[in-house]
């Protein structure tokens, strides 16, 4: 709602009856609303999406805007993912439908129980943004024009970038857990088990140690850089992923960048693309300290993409 030009202060008759909270307004010269969704979740997402679509029967896109765990890197651009970064989709991939053996979990990877491509038109403007290095440099700059103008609002003053020296990104096989045996004798590193009161601190409550920690090439000045805009396949699932060597085995097997929860559900109702700030790694280590500003990235990055998809398709709502 920070970013857009107008909020409207009435609704459809339509959309006052159903189980949804609405926000409309326009972004731009293109009226939008927004679906205030009642919780996490693919199920949240779809029964909403459902509705939408029946008080609002003219939607033709729906952007799913929010905060994602990233992988550490993008294979495809050889880019280092840093916290604050964005995320669009050009495919959603659902991790937690399949089988569940004795020996482990299953995904299944037959094509016609997953999600299929974007619609073609869709397909087509996503391949135009990330590989024309004039629209992507046209959305980055508006991104970050808008970005900074949300972070000098009343808004953006606890939304600001929580410092370089707060992005750690640690090795995949070293664990978020107490440290001293004295203190806690429920963490264990040989199998994994981890006390309550380790999963709720953070990195400098439990004395995780910086030599753990992966240098980063962008991060190296110690001064934030603007936020990069990454384009790729997103994991879906009901479930938080807090573990590096479960994120490392998925980014490698499915060529995943990201992983969020709730795209699924809306993804077969609307023509969806997903635009989500990183804010943390999907590891252990993982906590909210980057959500408000990953959020923010995130808005600015819609409103950029947003203005993007009407200049090329002459969407006005």
């Amino acid at each position: 709602m920070a970013v857009m030009d107008e909020v409207y202060e009435s609704l459809p008759e339509a959309a006052r009856g159903d189980a949804n909270t609405y926000t409309t307004g326009r972004l731009g010269n293109t009226s939008v609303v927004i679906v205030h969704l009642p919780g996490m979740g693919k199920l949240n997402a779809a029964n909403s999406a459902i509705r939408l679509k029946s008080a609002f029967p003219h939607v033709g896109l729906c952007l799913m805007v929010g905060v994602c765990g990233g992988a550490p890197y993008n294979a495809r651009t050889k880019c280092d993912i840093v916290l604050g970064d964005v995320i669009i989709s050009t495919g959603l991939k659902q991790v937690d439908f399949g089988r569940q053996y004795a020996n482990g979990f299953l995904p299944k990877d037959d094509p016609e129980e997953n999600f299929g491509r974007p619609v073609e038109r869709l397909r087509s403007f996503l391949r135009m943004l990330s590989e024309t290095d004039h629209y992507y440099h046209r959305m980055a700059d508006a991104t970050n024009g808008t970005l900074h103008a949300l972070l000098l609002s009343a808004t953006g003053q606890s939304l600001k970038h929580p410092g370089v020296n707060r992005d750690y990104l640690y090795e995949s096989t070293y664990q978020h857990r107490c440290r001293s045996e004295k203190a806690c004798g429920t963490c264990d590193p040989s199998n994994g088990t981890v006390c309550q009161y380790a999963l709720d601190a953070s990195c400098d409550q439990l004395g995780c140690e910086p030599g753990y920690r992966v240098a980063r090439r962008r991060l190296r000045e110690g001064c934030p850089t603007p936020p990069v805009v990454h384009f790729g396949r997103i994991a879906c699932s009901d479930g938080v992923m807090k573990s590096a060597r479960d994120r490392d085995r998925l980014v490698e097997r499915y060529d995943v960048i990201g992983f969020e929860m709730e795209a699924a559900g809306a993804w077969d109702i609307f023509p969806t693309v997903v635009v989500k700030g990183v804010c943390d790694y999907a590891d252990s280590h993982k906590n909210k300290l980057w959500q408000g500003y990953g959020a923010a990235v995130a808005a600015s990055c819609m409103k950029a993409l947003l203005a993007q998809w009407a200049s090329q398709t002459g969407l006005v709502s």
